[in-house]
């Protein structure tokens, strides 16, 4: 089955604007999840731009191939797979891949680590909840904004709708 031009439209204008919603996203979620009043972490300036904003700059360049790979996996599951996906498997999605560089950097870590360094236990560090919080959040707002501009249309069009 071909995906028409409409949904190929969609998808392209996706893809342009959600380096800025993953930016935008990730600049103002990590101001609310790495606040510490006491360290003044909403204005930390080390040199350049401050932290917030250069978080999320980070977050517009890997939000490229993160959202390659979902759209590419909702393009799959509704035109190949004939899969009725919607919002919720969108946002459940967005969430996974919103940590996917944290599972790549914790694999990594547990890699070259000795034995004794990396443990399960680390997962229940603060520092690894706000991450993974951070990453779910993000990836949520992303998954959401693409899903408005590219998902649901092509939901319909691919007669999908319903349920």
């Amino acid at each position: 089955m071909d995906i028409p031009a409409r949904i190929q439209t969609r998808i392209a204008m996706a893809f342009i604007v959600l380096p800025l919603v993953a930016a935008v996203t990730a600049a103002l979620i990590f101001q609310v999840v790495y606040y510490e009043p006491d360290s003044g972490a909403r204005t930390v300036v080390t040199s350049g731009l401050p932290l917030p904003l250069r978080v999320g700059a980070g977050a517009a360049i890997v939000s490229v191939p993160l959202t390659a790979t979902g759209a590419a996996s909702l393009v799959a599951l509704l035109v190949w797979a004939r899969v009725r996906v919607r919002l919720h498997h969108a946002l459940a999605a967005g969430a996974i891949i919103g940590n996917a560089p944290l599972m790549v950097l914790a694999l990594l870590v547990w890699l070259h680590s000795p034995p004794d360094h990396f443990s399960g236990a680390a997962m229940f560090n603060p520092a690894f909840v706000r991450t993974v919080a951070f990453g779910s959040a993000t990836g949520i707002a992303c998954a959401a904004a693409f899903w408005s501009l590219a998902g649901s249309s092509a939901r319909q069009a691919l007669g999908h709708s319903g349920g």
